[in-house]
């Protein structure tokens, strides 16, 4: 066998070990590139619930702030009712515990409806905060997909200076 001969063997079989390595690569590319648009349909779908669990706690919130605010007209009503009625001169000492009642009963309800403000408020900041873009399977994903698209290029030279080598020797 001549020198040429053998030179020729070697290119072919570092050629053949370069496409063996490609086609493997290849696979292992697709597998990475599944698993990373799998990662990125769970973090968006993460995201659609997290966003539609905000608008529903808002929204509930709302209904809760629309009835402690009914309950705090009502009771307003009812503390002006009470004091026009015990407030007159004579019985005005008698009936202090109805007004100081009624008054706490607005009191309770003002409370009430500033809170449901407040929560409602945080809500709202909570669900304009923009969800998060990554994930750790997200990230291992894409680096499994440049890790193959790496061994892959590596690969592809392996192959072309075995082509080229083989031309050279023709």
């Amino acid at each position: 066998m001549s020198l040429t001969e053998m030179a020729r063997d070697k290119a072919e079989k570092e050629r053949a070990k370069g496409q063996a390595a490609l086609a493997e690569h290849t696979a292992e590319l697709a597998e990475a590139q599944s698993r990373q648009e799998a990662a990125q349909k769970a973090l968006t779908d993460k995201a659609r619930a997290a966003a539609s669990a905000s608008d529903a706690k808002i929204k509930d919130l709302q209904m809760q702030l629309a009835d402690a605010q009914a309950k705090l007209d009502a009771a307003e009503g009812s503390a002006d009712l009470t004091e026009a009625v015990t407030s007159p001169g004579i019985i005005r000492g008698v009936t202090q515990p109805f007004r100081q009642a009624a008054d706490a009963t607005v009191s309770q309800a003002q409370a009430q409806v500033d809170a449901l403000q407040a929560e409602i408020s945080q809500a709202q900041s909570q669900a304009q905060t923009p969800p998060a873009d990554t994930s750790p399977e997200l990230e291992a994903a894409n680096r499994d997909v440049q890790a193959a698209q790496d061994a892959i290029a590596a690969a592809q030279m392996r192959v072309d200076l075995a082509q080229k080598a083989l031309d050279a020797l023709d």
